[in-house]
């Protein structure tokens, strides 16, 4: 969302449309907000994420393995 708003809102934001003027320093402030938002953004967002990775392949059980579930292809 940060950098949705750095590169779209905070252009149109920073123009007057009565003159057709470019307001740098609306812009800035714009951009400073974004670039805040992003540096808090991403670490919460690999904080927060959960990401579970399985791992399949083939495995043979012993027969000491009863506690453990195992799929065997045919």
């Amino acid at each position: 969302m940060s950098s949705f708003a750095a590169l779209v809102v905070a252009p149109l934001a920073s123009i007057n449309y009565r003159t057709g003027n470019f307001n740098q320093k609306t812009y800035y402030s714009f951009l400073a907000g974004c670039g805040v938002g992003f540096a808090i953004g991403i670490p919460l967002n690999t904080i927060f994420t959960k990401s579970k990775n399985y791992r399949i392949k083939e495995y043979t059980p012993d027969p000491c393995d009863n506690n453990y579930y195992s799929i065997q292809t045919k």
